[in-house]
């Protein structure tokens, strides 16, 4: 006899609780009653918040599926980590956390990071906040390069960001989600890195 007939439902549901995704998966198949349990919704919902707890980003349309069928949200959320290049929107969407290199010598010596923001139109400013900071404002033209059939660096699916023609910005993923772009002078981050100190920070003490 299946041993979850036996159970009160909201039992099952907390024994459920405690597999994995992909053991859920697999449970799934025993029977049409393990089947109803281990696609609860409340099952995925947990298991998106155990996902995303330390991710910084998760696409938002995946976040709204998140309400109605958290287990498309799981997986989409899953195979979305693993695509290195942005959109539009996303990469007009906020501001980048950008920074020289070491290989920069003396510009990255002691210097404050920057935070630029990219326009659709294809201009990059500076934040009103960094144009205050600095006492200057700084604008660059942006536009995305395809990548010749026979490129070696496949990091961003085709194509590269250029700031002005400066040399190429290769896309990869973080691994809590966020975009970095880099080429051999500078590196940019969204969201920016100060975000993962303050949710570390907010960790370590809540952990004390």
């Amino acid at each position: 006899m299946d041993p979850f007939l036996l159970l009160p439902s909201e039992m099952a549901m907390h024994v459920i609780s405690w597999l994995s995704p992909r053991d859920l998966s697999t449970a799934s198949a025993v029977s049409q009653q393990w089947d109803i349990l281990c696609n609860d919704h409340r099952v995925w919902d947990n298991a998106c918040e155990d996902l995303w707890r330390d991710k910084l980003y998760v696409p938002p349309k995946i976040r709204e599926l998140r309400i109605t069928s958290p287990k498309d949200a799981y997986i989409q959320s899953i195979a979305d980590s693993k695509r290195n290049l942005c959109t539009d929107d996303e990469l007009c969407h906020d501001a980048w956390e950008f920074h020289f290199k070491e290989t920069m010598g003396p510009l990255s010596f002691n210097r404050p990071n920057m935070y630029l923001k990219f326009e659709k139109q294809g201009v990059v400013n500076m934040t009103p906040a960094e144009r205050e900071n600095i006492g200057r404002s700084v604008t660059a033209i942006w536009r995305w390069v395809e990548l010749p059939h026979n490129a070696t660096d496949l990091s961003s699916e085709g194509k590269c960001l250029q700031v002005n023609r400066y040399p190429l910005c290769s896309i990869t993923r973080r691994k809590d989600w966020g975009f970095k772009m880099q080429n051999d002078w500078v590196e940019f981050y969204y969201p920016p890195l100060k975000k993962t100190i303050k949710a570390e920070a907010t960790t370590a003490s809540a952990v004390q």
